[in-house]
């Protein structure tokens, strides 16, 4: 009795896996929806870039409007550069022994 229940619920359900094994056919085995799936994947990452590349041109842009003005770029050129002006003395002095 349980064995005729088995198979008639599965000749009532044999459309819904005729239906599941189509699916899976068509869009995991089909090559085009791989190259579909890979391409948008791709699409993605690349538009993570550009927003990361946009970022950075924004940041250079805003440096770059910085160094325009002459003080800006005097003092940079002093922290990151060690320049002095003529005339002026630099004066170093060796850190003291912390023992």
């Amino acid at each position: 009795m349980a064995r005729n229940s088995k198979k008639s619920e599965l000749n009532k359900n044999w459309k819904r896996w005729a239906w599941v094994i189509i699916f899976i056919a068509i869009f995991f085995i089909n090559r085009g929806f791989r190259l579909l799936t890979r391409n948008w994947l791709e699409l993605h990452k690349i538009n993570a870039q550009k927003a990361l590349l946009s970022k950075e041109i924004q940041d250079k842009t805003q440096e770059l409007k910085q160094l325009s003005d002459p003080s800006v770029l005097e003092l940079k050129a002093r922290k990151e550069l060690d320049f002095i002006k003529k005339g002026e003395i630099e004066y170093r002095f060796t850190p003291p022994n912390n023992s």
